[in-house]
């Protein structure tokens, strides 16, 4: 949970964990991510429904709560993929059919659709607001992926930059950072979602692309894949389909092209490592080679010898760091691991590499286990290969992932930067120890880039969007100016009014429109809940009374637009759930644990007051596992509609 804190720095309540680690044979496999990337096209959910259930029931016998239902847990992470998956793919369970009509969808032109409308929309925002005029800026705009700086050698290019998020696509900057402004990547590439976007380093105006397939996946599907762009961001051309990745469950982790030898551009993913040599020809499909095996999620070169690459990869159910002498085309294991993780959750761990080119005979490695050690190495390579670890305290490193590491490129090669916890940690290579804390901004770090030649200058790509220290991580600033990511759950609009909006954002808590209704509206956002937003609730008789609600079962209760407000907190998994009584819009229905100890789900009835009643649901379905959503109708205030998982 984001609370605020009176220096403007953002933490998560983080609960104490305890992990109890068994050996469960027959389900060591049955992580949903392994599930989907060892899978076919021919996959159904229905086969992933019965894998996972066994699997999560056996899990919550022996894994304490505050892990399982997290929200970095396994269980969220199933719970989100049957949100966005089950009612697409009802009744058959069949992901192909999605996957096909999403491809002919944007294969067609949109005049073919008389249903298409050619009106502009109105954006309403959230807007960022520089001058601090809004207190939404100070909380964040949401999450952003990937950070690329142009360099052609001087620093002088490095004022062009691109910045990658999952549901707004690739942003743009020619100042320095300053200032971003969207591209067509989100009208162009599909129902897609953008995890890395590159430059090619000889050219600031062309760029190449990953995108997802879907929203809120990883996936490719049949509209993903890689895309360029060559007059910066306004036409794109797929210039990788699925077919040429693996399939329809291929994950994008990365796109690299070689600073001085740029005629290959490798794409890193689940299903190996692919180079393409002509990808630049205009008029044809670029061809695609598969030149390693095995799942991949990281890829350097060697900053003094282009001819050299370093790549994490998953393979004969290790991790470990390869590396090729030819350019990419063949690979060997490293003489040497920093530390082998024989472990097939592939959904948490990974390796994650960084070369610096202050010391380019450095190879630096993080080695990610979430729910284990996670540690930084080094190693002194062309030498004697060895690994040295940095850090003598584990690193936590729950929230957030990507590529949250980063070494200096400027002085001496010897400062890293890793994403801890919710905020950042900063190591000497030199002096082994538990780092120092940094706090950025905002919660949660996707990506961490030093700059090329400004020393002290860092980049943060966090849940919030772009921050910026020019102090070598001592402080942050944010750089939100025209990045539009925000990551809305749910929302409530009055029937009464039209100017009153309550929105749910995902990690940017929730906020409540303050600007009376006009012409071409404009409205200020306020935040009136910290947290992760989930489902926020308008009365339908009277649009000052408001529910607001955020992770693990958080309500808010405000009979005045959240002038004031009393807090009604009950605990359940971590996505929050609950529906007014359209009759009595003081009641609310929600989700929750029986009790402390029976984290089963149950139906609450909660009044103004906060008096909470048990509905006794569960006695109906005592091995019930999980409600999802809850519907009260308009005409019958005795009515109430559950929709449940299992039981």
């Amino acid at each position: 949970m984001k609370n605020k804190k009176t220096n403007g720095i953002y933490i998560k309540r983080i609960v104490p964990l305890l992990m109890v680690l068994v050996f469960i044979p027959n389900l060591l496999n049955a992580q949903l991510s392994n599930l989907i990337m060892n899978s076919t096209d021919t996959l159904s959910l229905f086969e992933i429904k019965s894998e996972m259930e066994i699997y999560l029931d056996s899990l919550n016998l022996v894994q304490d709560s505050a892990i399982l239902y997290s929200e970095g847990g396994e269980y969220t992470e199933y719970m989100n993929f049957l949100d966005y998956w089950e009612s697409r793919v009802f009744p058959q369970g069949d992901f192909s059919k999605v996957f096909d009509t999403d491809s002919i969808y944007y294969a067609l032109t949109e005049n073919t659709y008389d249903y298409y409308s050619d009106q502009p929309w109105h954006e309403l925002g959230p807007f960022n607001k520089p001058d601090g005029g809004s207190t939404f800026t100070e909380e964040g705009i949401g999450p952003v992926e990937y950070l690329s700086i142009f360099d052609d050698g001087t620093n002088e290019s490095t004022r062009y930059m691109l910045v990658s998020s999952i549901l707004g696509g690739v942003f743009y900057s020619t100042d320095y950072g300053e200032n971003w402004s969207s591209t067509e990547s989100d009208s162009q590439t599909g129902l897609t979602g953008i995890n890395c976007a590159i430059f090619n380093p000889t050219n600031h105006t062309e760029w190449f692309a990953s995108t997802t397939g879907n929203s809120n996946a990883g996936w490719v599907g049949k509209t993903g894949g890689i895309y360029r762009t060559s007059d910066e961001g306004v036409t794109w051309t797929k210039i990788a389909a699925h077919t040429d990745i693996g399939g329809s469950w291929t994950k994008i982790y990365k796109l690299l092209i070689v600073q001085s030898n740029p005629d290959a551009l490798f794409a890193v993913t689940s299903n190996g490592i692919y180079k393409s040599a002509d990808f630049y020809s205009p008029n044809s499909s670029p061809s695609w080679t598969k030149v390693n095996n095995g799942l991949s999620y990281d890829l350097e070169v060697k900053p003094d010898d282009n001819n050299k690459l370093y790549a994490a990869t998953f393979s004969e159910g290790v991790w470990k760091v390869i590396n090729s002498v030819d350019a990419g085309n063949t690979w060997l294991d490293f003489t040497t691991q920093p530390q082998l993780v024989e472990d097939s959750d592939t959904r948490g761990n990974s390796f994650t590499l960084e070369v610096s080119k202050a010391k380019p005979d450095y190879l630096y490695c993080l080695v990610n286990q979430p729910n284990s050690n996670t540690n930084v190495y080094y190693s002194v390579i062309d030498g004697s290969n060895s690994w040295n670890k940095v850090n003598t305290q584990s690193i936590y490193m729950p929230f957030g992932s990507g590529h949250a590491f980063g070494v200096d490129q400027v002085n001496n090669g010897n400062t890293i930067f890793v994403s801890y916890s919710t905020d950042t940690k900063k190591f000497d290579i030199n002096v082994p120890g538990s780092g120092t804390k940094k706090y950025q901004y905002h919660d949660d770090v996707e990506d961490i880039v030093y700059h090329p030649y400004n020393s002290g200058e860092i980049w943060l790509c966090t849940h919030g969007g772009m921050e910026k220290s020019i102090n070598g991580g001592d402080s942050f600033e944010t750089k939100y100016s025209g990045i539009a990511v925000a990551n809305v759950e749910e929302m409530a609009t009055s029937i009464t009014n039209p100017e009153t909006i309550l929105t749910g954002l995902f990690h940017d808590g929730t906020i409540l429109t303050m600007t009376p209704y006009s012409h071409n509206w404009r409205p200020d956002w306020n935040v009136i809940k910290w947290g992760d937003g989930q489902r926020p609730l308008i009365s339908p008789i009277d649009q000052n009374v408001m529910w607001a609600s955020s992770q693990e079962g958080s309500w808010s209760y405000s009979e005045d637009r959240f002038v004031s407000s009393t807090y009604k907190f009950l605990s359940s998994q971590f996505n929050t759930e609950g529906t007014l009584n359209k009759i009595n819009p003081t009641i609310l229905y929600r989700h929750g644990f029986i009790s402390s100890t029976d984290e089963r789900a149950e139906i609450y009835i909660t009044d103004a007051s906060g008096n909470h009643r048990i509905s006794s649901f569960n006695q109906l379905y005592p091995n019930g596992y999980a409600i999802i959503n809850l519907f009260s109708p308009y005409t019958n205030g005795n009515h109430l509609l559950v929709m449940r998982i299992k039981g």
